[in-house]
C-alpha cells in the first residue's frame, strides 16, 4: 500500500469508498458489519491456538477409564536443558488434557499414567490433532504407524 494514512486522514467520500475497497480485497467483505455490530458474530471453526495441546484418555489394563488419577510429563528441552513436570488429572470419563504449552524447539514428552493402587497399570491413549493426515506411502521396507496406546514410562519426541 502506498500510502496508508490517505486511507485514514481523508474524510471525503471517495477516500471512504476506497477504504471500502482496500477492505474488500483484503478478505473483510466476508464480514456482515450490521450483523456484528448487534454482537452476532461467526462462528470461529478453528480457534486461534495458544500453544500446543495434548488430550487423551487413560485407561486400565482391561481398557476401561480410568476413573480417578492424573498423568505425569516430564517435559525436557534438549536445546537449553530446561525441563518441567507437569500434571495433567484425570476426569471421570479417562479423558486429560494439557492446554497451551510452548515449545521454542523440540520438546521430549515423557509421561506415565498413575492411578489408584488397584489400577497400577495404566494405558494412554493420545488424541491425534485435526491437522494429522496419514497417507500411505510405498517405500521398499515396511513402515509401522506409530502405536496410539502406550503403557508404562513413554517418552514422545515434540517437534514443534
Amino acid at each position: 500500500m502506498h500510502n496508508p494514512a490517505y486511507y485514514f486522514r481523508d474524510t471525503s467520500a471517495k477516500a471512504t469508498q476506497a477504504l471500502d475497497l482496500v477492505m474488500m480485497t483484503n478478505g473483510w467483505r466476508r464480514f456482515s458489519w450490521e450483523e456484528i455490530l448487534k454482537d452476532k458474530f461467526p462462528t470461529i471453526k478453528y480457534p486461534y491456538e495458544q500453544g500446543v495441546t495434548i488430550t487423551g484418555k487413560a485407561m486400565t489394563s482391561s481398557r476401561q477409564p480410568l476413573q480417578s488419577g492424573n498423568v505425569n510429563f516430564l517435559i525436557r528441552i534438549p536445546r537449553d536443558s530446561s525441563q518441567s513436570f507437569l500434571m495433567a488429572d484425570v476426569k471421570p470419563d479417562g479423558t486429560f488434557a494439557l492446554n497451551n504449552l510452548i515449545f521454542g524447539d523440540t520438546a521430549n514428552l515423557y509421561f506415565q499414567g498413575q492411578g489408584a493402587k488397584a489400577n497400577r497399570e495404566v494405558v494412554v491413549e493420545f488424541d491425534r490433532h485435526f491437522f494429522d493426515t496419514y497417507a500411505n506411502v510405498k517405500t521398499p521396507i515396511p513402515l509401522l504407524p506409530p502405536p496410539r496406546s502406550i503403557t508404562g514410562y513413554s517418552k514422545i519426541t515434540w517437534l514443534p
